[in-house]
């Protein structure tokens, strides 16, 4: 094979991809093969429209490290050596924001708040008169006192906040970034405050005419909640609609916005709307709970992908705890910049991690800093052990053992010998024999079931109906735990819908004001309504936040949509 003409098939995408044709000779004047020398690549059949196959490398530290050995030779200031030249920068760039966030929050993170003593010389007359004022001759002298520690580093966004609100250290940092950076996944736990940070991080890009309009993509529950309260909150002049029916999009086109907010399942309709009427390049997308983004065949993640391929701006906010082996990563990514890990992120599962079989997954050898140098370039962390050094509050956990009833600990015996699974096997001299194994998953959700007062038993194929235990000694620490604190309040979690029957029933017993998605499902039921569900479950947020209701009821996968969880006094798990 001849030597290719110098740079044909080869370009560059902005979203930080190499396409190159499927084998090329490098400066040296070797045969090269683009899919067996760099990392992450996808084979693309007709990748330049004109028949030819070739390979998207994608342009990661990874790849970058040694691609100008392999590529032809090329001019400094060739438009391909250009483009390469402005990646490498790009993700150094990211490199470093992301790192001076980090220290920033580390830093600021281990600064007490406290009093300093301040010494001041201060000009004093000798003599006062009957109404306090000093005459006659005047001395210097040295007066302490003692003044609020100034000593914690400042960036300037007080004038953002509204009365009475202040920014822990970590917020903070997370507007520093979006002041820096374009795109990064902030993968925050709940409670560290990352809603208000990005509504003034949108905020501060519109005041700057970096872009025209937000959009907020998320829950439909959420949007009504937390987004809305907070725009209310940190961005009061701004004008903004939710996109939920025909009727808002018609008022959108024939109104001017600040912020549009969308849900996940309404973006693949809204986003084409939103792009025919303002440019992508001064768009800034703001989506929130992206752990929603896992299958590649969801029209959710074919909009979102749709989207984040457009628009300038693109922030993705998790609050799904926060893990460093997880290929739920690899989706989220792909909106941040399809040039970390490539256009397929099954590549990246099969090239990072391998499956135990036992259903666990773990780093191929050798892999596990590389997929941190990666990740890290897109993913900003904050865990909720890290912003529970919140200033003015401390926290403590306590963690109650409670003894099982008996009832309960014999119904787990009998159940328990009931779930063993047999196995037929052989001997070394071929004689048959059972063996016997308890299915640890039937082991624990039985265990939970007990635990939470009551069981489960399948009526007919699919179908399952619930009896509750005579005595349960969650609720009965439940009942003493407000009795003993009245004015207590507290949100509580729960993991199964009989539980939150039970604790409902509870509260309704003992009179306590108590709100939730069941709450609103039984006042509904009773005739009690409130424009729709989401309007319904707003009011109850927003009732205990102001201290009206006093505890709020929920399961894990839905309490937290647009709660904010330090309201309360006490978190019940």
């Amino acid at each position: 094979m001849e030597p290719m003409t110098k740079l044909d098939g080869f370009f560059v995408t902005h979203d930080g991809l190499l396409y190159t044709p499927d084998c090329w000779y490098d400066r040296q004047g070797y045969l090269r093969n683009a899919y067996s020398e760099f990392v992450l690549t996808s084979y693309v059949r007709n990748y330049d429209r004109n028949y030819n196959n070739g390979y998207a490398i994608p342009l990661n530290p990874l790849n970058l490290e040694d691609i100008y050995a392999k590529l032809p030779d090329m001019e400094h200031d060739h438009p391909l050596s250009l483009a390469i030249a402005r990646r490498c920068i790009e993700l150094e760039y990211k490199r470093r924001a992301m790192n001076e966030a980090e220290q920033f929050k580390a830093d600021e993170g281990m600064t007490e708040n406290g009093e300093a003593e301040i010494v001041e010389k201060v000009t004093k007359h000798l003599f006062t008169n009957d109404a306090g004022e000093g005459f006659g001759p005047t001395i210097e002298e040295e007066v302490k006192r003692m003044v609020p520690d100034r000593s914690r580093t400042s960036l300037g966004y007080d004038s953002y906040n509204p009365p009475g609100r202040g920014w822990y250290y970590q917020q903070e940092a997370g507007i520093r970034l979006v002041d820096r950076l374009p795109s990064f996944l902030a993968a925050m736990q709940q409670r560290v405050g990352k809603t208000p940070t990005f509504v003034v991080g949108a905020r501060r890009k519109y005041e700057n005419d970096d872009i025209d309009i937000v959009v907020i993509v998320s829950t439909r529950r959420l949007l009504r909640t937390a987004w809305k309260d907070e725009i209310d909150m940190y961005w009061p002049r701004a004008e903004y609609t939710i996109l939920e029916n025909d009727k808002t999009r018609q008022d959108f086109i024939e109104r001017e916005y600040d912020v549009v907010m969308t849900s996940f399942e309404s973006l693949h309709k809204n986003w084409p709307l939103i792009r025919m009427l303002h440019d992508p390049s001064r768009i800034m997308i703001v989506a929130d709970e992206t752990i929603k983004i896992k299958s590649p065949r969801s029209r959710r993640t074919q909009a979102m992908w749709a989207a984040c391929s457009e628009a300038r701006y693109r922030y993705l906010l998790s609050g799904a705890p926060v893990s460093r082996l997880h290929a739920d990563l690899f989706p989220q990514i792909f909106c941040i910049d399809p040039g970390l890990f490539g256009l397929d992120y099954s590549n990246a599962e099969r090239f990072f991690f391998w499956n135990t079989g036992d259903g666990q997954t773990r780093f191929r050898r050798n892999r596990k800093h590389l997929f941190h140098q990666i990740a890290d370039l897109a993913v900003w962390r904050c865990t909720r052990g890290e912003s529970e050094q919140f200033k003015g509050r401390e926290t403590v956990t306590i963690n109650e053992r409670l003894p099982f009833d008996p009832i309960q600990l014999q119904c787990y015996k009998d159940l328990l010998r009931n779930y063993v699974a047999e196995y037929l096997s052989e001997d070394d001299d071929g004689g048959a024999y059972y063996t016997s194994a308890t299915n640890i998953l039937v082991q624990l959700g039985r265990l939970r079931e007990i635990c939470g007062g009551f069981l489960s038993y399948e009526t007919e194929p699919g179908k399952y109906e619930r009896i509750r235990l005579p005595r349960n000694p969650k609720i009965n620490w439940l009942r003493q735990f407000f009795e003993d604190h009245e004015a207590t309040s507290a949100i509580v979690f729960c993991e199964y819908n009989e539980e939150e029957e039970q604790i409902g029933d509870l509260f309704d017993e003992i009179g306590i004001k108590w709100g939730g998605l069941l709450k609103v499902s039984r006042e509904r039921a009773d005739g009690v309504k409130n424009g729709s569900k989401d309007d319904q479950f707003a009011d109850h947020v927003h009732d205990f936040q102001d201290g009206k209701l006093q505890v709020f009821v929920g399961k894990h996968s839905s309490i937290g949509h647009g709660l904010t969880l330090n309201a309360a006094d006490v978190e019940i798990f």
